[in-house]
């Protein structure tokens, strides 16, 4: 298996670089799969619908081309799956709690993980972001369930117009 990495200059200043050619800066295809994590910091009933969360977010993954796969073991005595294999991690994280007036608030972050190599040493392979995160703040009177959606398909959505669609050069 060939394992392929992105630069992480690539990750903030990549689209500000002349000197890159024309090739999408990432896309689904260089990774040979993704898996999705959740981080559930929300209280007070506020995200009631994690397992239909993590089925859309891996629908959504499967439309733009993505290969999903189950989150991998993890094992102390071995480096991180991304690590390992070559494949990425496209986490969501809720925290959110309901105010005494009932109002549920919070914030959902969202991005892509996976082997990059650090502009300062290309010898080092290291655990980075690809891309920007989508960080979205909510108010709402119930819960957060609906906004997760849009959140997650924006996030794969711009994830996939910054990387492929809009690749310098073009």
């Amino acid at each position: 298996m060939t394992k392929r990495f992105i630069a992480a200059p690539l990750v903030y200043l990549g689209l500000l670089s002349q000197s890159l050619s024309a090739q999408p800066l990432w896309e689904p295809k260089v990774f040979d799969g993704v898996y999705v994590t959740i981080r559930d910091h929300a209280d007070g009933g506020c995200w009631t619908n994690i397992r239909e969360t993590r089925n859309y977010a891996q629908d959504q993954l499967e439309l733009v081309g993505f290969n999903v796969i189950e989150m991998p073991e993890r094992d102390n005595g071995l480096p991180h799956p991304v690590l390992r294999e070559n494949i990425a991690e496209f986490k969501i994280q809720v925290d959110a709690t309901r105010a005494e007036t009932g109002l549920c608030h919070g914030s959902i972050n969202t991005s892509f993980w996976a082997a990059v190599s650090p502009k300062y040493n290309q010898r080092k392979i290291i655990i980075g972001q690809i891309g920007l995160d989508l960080h979205t703040t909510i108010y709402n009177s119930d819960t957060l369930n609906e906004a997760m959606f849009d959140s997650i398909k924006t996030s794969i959505q711009s994830w996939m117009r910054i990387g492929v669609e809009k690749a310098p050069g073009e």
